[in-house]
Formats: structure tokens, C-alpha cells, sequence
């Protein structure tokens, strides 16, 4: 591998360490990747990377620092609120996330363990203005009210970009500056306008107002109290990840937690990525059994929006050790709550909700296209996220339920008209 400078100058070692760690990140990894590893793509001894980093921490503090150094190039020279209508540095921060995917994963990876909250107050101790509002003095999230309306635009810019990527490799398609330029502009288009952006008049069409959402509440928490348990070599990942955290986890140490032989998981699954995916399954095909059952009480298109969002949401919260697991899937897998696998009747679900006419005109991405599964599938993942990222604050249930409503509007009418519905 040949390392340079994109004005053709050579790198130095500390760089070609520095950029050999990235270059693994080409999706959201479920475990650490080895110092030796990482030796042997920049061509050198393990040994070596020592005379440059004293430990891994120490390198991936200095990866997490250029990232920090590249948003806060584009944050630090605009106005005070970043995530305001039609705000230019949303776009290029997507169109920099996007570039750069390596970044991306990478932060990506590491969240699932450190949560977005850490990085905003690293931005924010770095001087980003319109961070001051959300943290106290004590460096606690203040604003629950800025918070969410950071996390719900953090997830769109995620969930689109990978989505995209997805779709790029899928397609064996390349990228162009023109592309990536209408991309952004669709992606902020989505945030400020809604998932009707491309046909405003379905999105004034029979919006629930808060009476019916809660009416719906009722009848999707009867729905989601009778999808059974967890099996139990899920229980077991999850345990492992509470102790020490994901990308530690192996499968030997998912056996000792079941006080089984780890040959006996070889002979079911090869990988921890497999026996994740494999464990997954039969629970997310009862939460899309319960979706199915809630639309059919829909009155709206715009209301089976909702059910997705709140059954999820439901489903969740109540399982605790699927929310583990299910957060990597979000980025890596997003069609995967649709389809549960490759079975026929997983499929079943998809074309029941494109029956549904859910969605209408879909939203404009540019090339390549992001099609209906993309967006059913941020339905599921939303809630995922908004979970996952409060968990290590002080909210209470009702400030995440009262959250979701809010994600429910800026869904469907834009972030600029969603709030206060």
C-alpha cells in the first residue's frame, strides 16, 4: 500500500498508521481491530507502532481527534445553530461523512459503546456555540428539548449516508461530486421538509393529532405485551455486552455465559456476526407481526408512520437485551427489520407495507436512488436510536415518549412545521 499526500508528498509513519486503522472501517465492525492487523496493512512491526502510539487507547484517541479536527473546519466558520433550516454546514458535513465513510464507520463502531453524548461535549469544549445550551457547568445535558433535536438530525445524516453507501456497493455504481451535491441537498430537504417532501399534500392529509396518538398508544402496548421472550443465547450476548462491551465480546465468551463448550456454538454459528444475526431473527419477526396487526388499524398513511415508530419504540423498550444488539444492526443491516432473513415469508412484510401506499412520491437522494425499504426502515430505527442514546441520562419514559410524537411530526411534516403539532 503506497501512502500519500493528495499533493503527492509521502506520509509519515505516524500518518500511515494513523490512516491504515481508518481504512478498516469500510462498514460498522463488531469488534476491535488488532494492533497487528493494522501493522501489517502500513507495513510495519507491531513493535513499531509503539515508537509512534503508547497504546491503542492512545491511537484511537488520535483517530477520534481528526475527525473532531475535520467537523470543527466546517462547524467553527458558520452561524450558531448548525442544524437551523437550510443551514450550509449540515450539507457539508454530509458531503464530508460521505467522502470520508471511513470516519463514519469508524465513529460509528465505537458508539455503540461511548454514546453521541460524549462527542457533543467534546465538540462543545472545543467551541462549538451551539453546544453551550445543551450542558451545565457539570458537563450534564441541560436541554432535553436541543438534545433530541440533535439526535434526530445525527440519525438522518447516519442512516442516509450508509444507506446510500449500501446502495452504491450494491449497484456497483460511482460516486461524482454532482451526485453527492444533490444527495446533501436531500437530505436536509428530508430534514426541514418531511418524508412528503415530494408531495406536501399527503403530508397535510389527516396528520393524528395528540388525542389519537395517544389512543394508538394503547392499543400498540397490548400488541407488543404478548410478543414473547427473548431465546436465550440472545440473553447471553447481551449480558456479555453489558460486562464488556461489543466489540470485546467472542464467541467463546457467549459459551461461557450459556456454561456451554464453545464448539458447541461452532456447530451453529461461525462467526459472532452470524449467531447475532441468527438470534435476532425470530424476535424481529414478531415485532413486524404486531406492526402488521396495528396498521390495519391505521386511518391515515401518515398514521402507520406512527405505528411503526411506537411499536418499535414499545418493543424496545421492554427488551432491553434486543436493543443491544439491534443498535449495530441499525447502520450495518438497516433492511433487516424488514426482512429478518431470506425466507419467503419475511418478505411477506415489505410488500404488505408497499400495499399499504405508506410513503407516496418518495423523496429525492439523487443517484443512486434510496428506495421505499431504505425509508421503512429508518422507521424501525429511529426509536433504536433515540433509546440507545439517552440511556446513559436521567430521562424519564415520558420525555422519550413525548420525543417520539415529536419525531412522528418532523417525519412527516418537516423539522421546520413538526413541532407543536
Amino acid at each position: 500500500m503506497v501512502f500519500k499526500m493528495t499533493d503527492g508528498t509521502k506520509l509519515s509513519t505516524k500518518d500511515k498508521i494513523i490512516n491504515s486503522a481508518f481504512s478498516f472501517y469500510t462498514t460498522v465492525l463488531q469488534r476491535k481491530v488488532s494492533l497487528s492487523e493494522i501493522a501489517e496493512r502500513t507495513g510495519i512491526t507491531k513493535a513499531a507502532i509503539y515508537k509512534h502510539f503508547k497504546s491503542r487507547e492512545e491511537l484511537e484517541q488520535t483517530m477520534s481527534e481528526k475527525l473532531k479536527e475535520e467537523l470543527l473546519s466546517i462547524i467553527n466558520d458558520v452561524d450558531a445553530n448548525m442544524i437551523s433550516k437550510g443551514n450550509s454546514s449540515l450539507k457539508r458535513i454530509v458531503v464530508l461523512l460521505s467522502e470520508k465513510k471511513t470516519y463514519l464507520y469508524y465513529f460509528l463502531s465505537n458508539l455503540s459503546d461511548a454514546g453521541i453524548e460524549s462527542y457533543f461535549l467534546q465538540l462543545k469544549n472545543s467551541g462549538v456555540s451551539s453546544l453551550n445550551s445543551l450542558f451545565d457547568e457539570n458537563d450534564r445535558i441541560v436541554s432535553f428539548d436541543l438534545y433530541k433535536d440533535f439526535l434526530y438530525v445525527s440519525f438522518c445524516v447516519f442512516f442516509f449516508i450508509i444507506s446510500r453507501d449500501i446502495a452504491l456497493t450494491c449497484r456497483n455504481m460511482e460516486d461524482s461530486k454532482e451526485e453527492l451535491a444533490k444527495f446533501a441537498d436531500g437530505v436536509v430537504r428530508f430534514i426541514n421538509k418531511g418524508i412528503y417532501c415530494n408531495c406536501p399534500s399527503r403530508a397535510r392529509e389527516r396528520v393524528s393529532g395528540l388525542l389519537r396518538l395517544c389512543q394508538l398508544d394503547r392499543m400498540i402496548a397490548s400488541s407488543v405485551a404478548m410478543i414473547p421472550e427473548p431465546e436465550r443465547e440472545l440473553k447471553a450476548l447481551a449480558s456479555c455486552a453489558k460486562k464488556i462491551g461489543f466489540t470485546k465480546i467472542t464467541v467463546e465468551s457467549i459459551a461461557s455465559e450459556l456454561g456451554l463448550a464453545k464448539s458447541s456454538l461452532y456447530s451453529k454459528f461461525s462467526s459472532k456476526s452470524e449467531l447475532v444475526s441468527s438470534s435476532l431473527k425470530s424476535s424481529m419477526r414478531h415485532l413486524l407481526e404486531a406492526v402488521m396487526s396495528n396498521i390495519v388499524n391505521s386511518e391515515s398513511p401518515s398514521e402507520s408512520i406512527y405505528i411503526i415508530l411506537k411499536t418499535s419504540f414499545d418493543f424496545f423498550m421492554k427488551r432491553p437485551d434486543l436493543l443491544i444488539l439491534s443498535r449495530l444492526i441499525q447502520f450495518n443491516e438497516p433492511d433487516f427489520f424488514l426482512t429478518c432473513g431470506e425466507h419467503q415469508q419475511d418478505k411477506e412484510f415489505y410488500k404488505f407495507l408497499c400495499n399499504c401506499d405508506i410513503l407516496g412520491t418518495l423523496p429525492d437522494f439523487g443517484k443512486p436512488e434510496l428506495g421505499a425499504d431504505y425509508l421503512y426502515a429508518s422507521l424501525f430505527c429511529i426509536p433504536i436510536y433515540l433509546i440507545t442514546q439517552t440511556s446513559s441520562s436521567d430521562f424519564t419514559v415520558e420525555e422519550l415518549q413525548s420525543a417520539l410524537k415529536e419525531y412522528y411530526y418532523m417525519i412527516v411534516l418537516g423539522k421546520s412545521q413538526g413541532k407543536g403539532e
